[in-house]
């Protein structure tokens, strides 16, 4: 009378290069070359540091943590991302003005017979309701990037960005119907290290670097400039 289960074993949770002892991560480009691209970049840095020090902060715990479970450092990856966008954009669904019309006439259509805890859940859901999802975020990093580029990034399409949106949401809330479309642990794996790349272009954009800067420097950086063209394993 035992039930089978389906059991997830992750056996590698990290690129078998970042077990190597003493070893660096490249950087995308160097202090003094930064510099050269821009006199103000460091000046810049320190100006927006407290608008985007928790995305930041999350960031270096993603890049610097080698022990991590892979579905972990990927919900830490998407939420420093979502966390910049937040931040750094200020978007929303609708007019910022326009927005609490909208939000009284939503309650006031609150049927009457509604119970209360149904009542506390709507109210406290519309007043983040003008916030933009993650599935638009996300779209609104990638359209920002073609735009900067020239062209959109190949590893990015809509497809892909709607597995990031549904293993985020499985692995917050575990819901069932989400199970099958999400991605595995080497999936996970790279899709936090493209929301790295996302992130430094996005750090670099803010330090007064152009797209055409960023091209070169992406193009030299063996891992980014493949995780930037296509997805999957991009070794």
């Amino acid at each position: 009378m035992v039930r089978p289960s389906e059991v997830h074993v992750y056996t590698r949770m990290m690129h078998p290069e970042a077990e190597k002892p003493n070893r660096r991560d490249p950087p995308i480009l160097s202090g003094p070359e930064l510099v050269a691209y821009n006199a103000q970049a460091v000046q810049h840095w320190f100006d927006q540091y407290e608008l985007f020090s928790p995305a930041i902060n999350l960031f270096f715990t993603v890049t610097g943590q080698r022990d991590m479970f892979t579905n972990v450092r990927f919900l830490l990856a998407i939420q420093a991302l979502e966390v910049f966008h937040r931040r750094t954009s200020g978007e929303t669904v609708m007019p910022t003005a326009d927005f609490p019309a909208f939000a009284e006439m939503m309650t006031k259509a609150i049927p009457a017979s509604t119970t209360s805890r149904m009542k506390d859940k709507l109210k406290g859901t519309y007043k983040f309701l003008n916030e933009p999802s993650l599935g638009q975020r996300l779209k609104s990093i990638v359209a920002g990037l073609a735009q900067s580029f020239g062209a959109a990034p190949p590893a990015f399409g809509k497809a892909y960005l709607r597995k990031l949106v549904d293993t985020r949401n499985y692995y917050t809330h575990f819901s069932e119907e989400l199970e099958d479309k999400t991605l595995d642990g080497a999936g996970m794996y790279w899709a936090s290290r493209r929301i790295v790349l996302l992130l430094t272009l996005l750090f670099l954009q803010r330090l007064g670097l152009s797209g055409s800067d960023l091209a070169p420097l992406l193009e030299r950086h063996r891992e980014f400039s493949k995780l930037w063209a296509r997805e999957g394993d991009p070794f």
